[in-house]
C-alpha cells in the first residue's frame, strides 16, 4: 500500500503537467482564433477545425493546403458563441493560481507560424501582455473623450465675458432717469437746444418747424437771456424807418446832413433813442443811401426829379455806436451809384459787423436757441409778392419766426393801396409772422390779418434828405415798432406782443437829424389813433 501510494504519488505530477500542457495548447489556439478574427486571417477557422477533430491534447493537426480557409471580415463572419464557450471551458480547466489568465491568453497576439511548436514557444508568446493589452490604441480615451477640448468650459461658457452683468445691464448708466427724462431740463429751450455755437434752431419751435441750420454767415448769435420761473423768456426786436446817413448829391449847404456828420460825433444822431435800442435784443433800420469813400462812382440815370444819396463809409458808426445791429439794403437808393456803389456799401456794412438784408440775402439772429429770420425785399407791384412768399417758405425751414421788411408803395401816401394790402396778405398766407413796410416817408396805419400784424409804413427816421419840416408836416411823426415775443419753455412762441413808440423825425421845424420819442400825451394819442385807424392823420 505504501508503495502503491508512493507510485501513485509519483505519477501525479506527470498528469498535472499533461493537463497544463493541454490547457496551454487550448489557450494558444483560442488566442490565435481571436487574433485571426480581429485581423481577418482565414487560418483561424482551419486551426479551430483541426482542434475539434483531435482526441488527445498532445495530438496536433496542421491544416493542409486542400483545406478551404474560412474568410473572416471583422465581426460579421465570426461565431461569438464558440469563442465564449472556449473561454469558459478554459476557465474551468485552469488552476486558480495561474499567472496567465484566460482573458490575457485570448487577447494575446500570435503569428500563425508559431503554432507548430506549442509547448515551448507558445508560453512566452501568450504572456506578451504589453502587446496584447495595448489599451491606448484600442480605447484611446485621450483622443475620444478629450474632455479638455470638447467641453472646454472656461472658453465656451466664459461667464465673466458673456454675461458680464456689470457692463451689459449697468442700470445706473443706461436708465439714468434723472439725466434722460429730467423734464425741466429737456424742455427748457436755452439749456437743451442752446444753439448759439452751432446756430442750429430747435426742430419744432416757434410758429414754423425749423429743420436745418441758417445759411452760412447770416446768423448772429445773441447772448442768452434769463428765463422766467416757468422757463419762458422774452425776445424784443425793434424796427425803425427810412434812415439816410447822407445829403443829396453835391449838397454841402449849411444845415445839411453832411455838415452835421462832419461836425458832430457819431453818437449825436441817435442819442435820444439809444436807450430804447440798447434795451432790446436786436434793432433793424432801413439804410437808404450809399456809404463809400470812392470818388469815382458814377450816378445812375434817373428820370424827372431825382436824388442821389451818398455818404462817407465812416457814417456807419452812427448806427454801430447806438446799438443798431441790422440794416435793410433792399431799397431804391442803395443803387444810386450803380453796382459799384452797392458793393462798397455792402462791404462797409459787413466790416462794421452789422447784419444785412437784400433781395437775395436773408439774415437772422438767435437767442436761447430760438431763431428769428428777417426777409428784406422790394414790393413795387402786387405780383412781386410771389418772390417774397417763396423766401418766407425757404426761411421757415431753418428759422422759428419770419419777419418781412419790404420797401414799396407810393411816396407821401398816408394809407396803403389795395394791391399793397392784397400782396401783404399773401405774404402772411405764405407763413410770415410779422410784415413791415417802408418807402412812403410817412406813417401808414397798421392792421391784423389772420392774427398777424402788418405795419404798412414806419415813415422816416434819421433822414438826411429832408430839412424843412414845415413843407411836409406829415413827415414829422414816426414810430419805433417793437416786437415783444415771449417764447415758452418748450421753445414755441407763447405770446406775440408789441410796443408802439411814437417819435419825431425831428422835434423842430428845421430838422436837426435827431429822432426823439414824443413826450406830449396828446401827440402820442394822435399817432396811436392814426395807426389804429381811428383818425385820418397822425398830426
Amino acid at each position: 500500500m505504501k508503495e502503491h501510494n508512493s507510485a501513485g504519488s509519483s505519477k501525479t505530477p506527470t498528469g498535472v503537467y499533461l493537463i497544463y500542457a493541454a490547457v496551454l495548447l487550448l489557450a494558444v489556439v483560442a488566442a490565435i482564433m481571436a487574433v485571426s478574427r480581429s485581423h481577418g486571417f482565414g487560418i483561424a477557422g482551419d486551426i479551430s477545425g483541426g482542434i475539434e477533430g483531435s482526441s488527445s491534447p498532445g495530438n496536433k493537426t496542421i491544416p493542409g493546403e486542400d483545406m478551404t480557409p474560412v474568410s473572416v471580415s471583422g465581426d460579421t463572419g465570426s461565431d461569438p458563441t464558440s469563442s465564449e464557450l472556449t473561454t469558459e471551458a478554459l476557465t474551468s480547466l485552469m488552476p486558480q493560481d495561474s499567472e496567465t489568465s484566460p482573458e490575457s491568453a485570448v487577447t494575446g497576439t500570435a503569428d500563425s507560424s508559431d503554432t507548430a511548436d506549442l509547448p515551448e514557444t507558445t508560453a512566452p508568446e501568450t504572456a506578451k501582455t504589453p502587446e496584447t493589452a495595448k489599451t491606448p490604441e484600442t480605447t484611446k480615451t485621450p483622443e475620444t473623450s478629450k474632455t479638455p477640448e470638447t467641453t472646454k468650459t472656461p472658453e465656451t461658457t466664459k461667464t465673466p465675458e458673456t454675461t458680464k452683468t456689470p457692463e451689459t445691464t449697468k442700470t445706473p448708466e443706461t436708465t439714468k432717469t434723472p439725466e434722460t427724462t429730467k423734464t425741466p431740463e429737456t424742455t427748457k429751450t436755452p439749456e437743451t437746444t442752446k444753439t448759439p455755437e452751432t446756430s442750429s434752431p430747435p426742430a419744432t419751435t416757434g410758429t414754423s418747424a425749423a429743420q436745418t441750420d441758417p445759411p452760412d454767415g447770416t446768423n448772429r448769435i445773441l447772448p442768452d437771456s434769463p428765463r422766467e420761473a416757468d422757463g419762458s423768456f422774452t425776445f424784443t426786436v425793434s424796427f425803425a424807418g427810412d434812415t439816410q446817413l447822407a445829403s443829396n448829391w453835391n449838397d454841402n449847404r449849411s444845415g445839411r446832413f453832411a455838415v452835421y456828420a462832419e461836425r458832430e460825433d457819431p453818437s449825436y444822431f441817435l442819442e435820444k433813442v439809444r436807450s430804447i435800442f440798447e434795451s432790446d435784443d436786436f434793432t433793424v433800420v432801413n439804410l437808404e443811401c450809399v456809404l463809400s469813400d470812392s470818388q469815382n462812382l458814377a450816378r445812375t440815370s434817373k428820370e424827372g426829379t431825382a436824388y442821389w444819396y451818398k455818404g462817407p463809409a465812416k457814417n456807419i458808426n452812427i448806427l454801430t455806436c447806438s446799438s443798431v445791429e441790422g440794416v435793410s439794403l433792399a431799397n431804391n437808393h442803395t443803387s444810386d451809384y450803380g453796382q459799384a456803389g452797392l458793393e462798397d456799401t455792402m462791404r462797409t456794412v459787413r466790416e462794421a459787423g452789422l447784419s444785412m438784408g437784400y433781395y437775395d440775402e436773408t439774415f437772422c439772429f438767435t437767442k436761447n436757441g430760438y431763431t428769428i429770420a428777417v426777409i428784406c425785399d422790394k414790393l413795387w407791384y402786387e405780383g412781386y409778392s410771389s418772390v417774397i412768399e417763396k423766401r418766407v417758405r425757404e426761411a421757415s425751414v431753418w428759422s422759428d419766426f419770419q419777419i418781412v421788411y419790404w420797401h414799396g408803395g407810393t411816396e407821401y401816401a398816408t394809407a396803403p393801396s389795395e394791391w399793397q394790402k392784397r400782396a401783404s396778405h399773401k405774404i402772411v398766407d405764405a407763413g410770415a409772422d410779422l410784415v413791415i413796410g417802408a418807402h412812403s416817408h410817412v406813417l401808414q396805419p397798421m392792421e391784423y390779418y389772420k392774427g398777424v400784424r402788418i405795419v404798412y409804413s414806419l415813415g422816416n427816421f434819421c433822414y438826411g434828405g429832408f430839412v424843412n419840416m414845415k413843407l411836409r408836416p406829415a413827415l414829422k411823426p414816426t414810430i419805433i415798432y417793437q416786437l415783444v415775443l415771449r417764447v415758452g419753455p418748450d421753445g414755441v412762441a407763447a405770446d406775440i406782443g408789441e410796443n408802439i413808440i411814437p417819435c419825431y423825425v425831428s422835434p423842430y421845424d428845421v430838422s436837426n437829424f435827431q429822432p426823439a420819442p414824443m413826450t406830449d400825451p396828446e401827440a402820442v394819442k394822435k399817432v396811436m389813433d392814426f395807426m389804429n385807424r381811428l383818425r385820418s392823420s397822425p398830426e
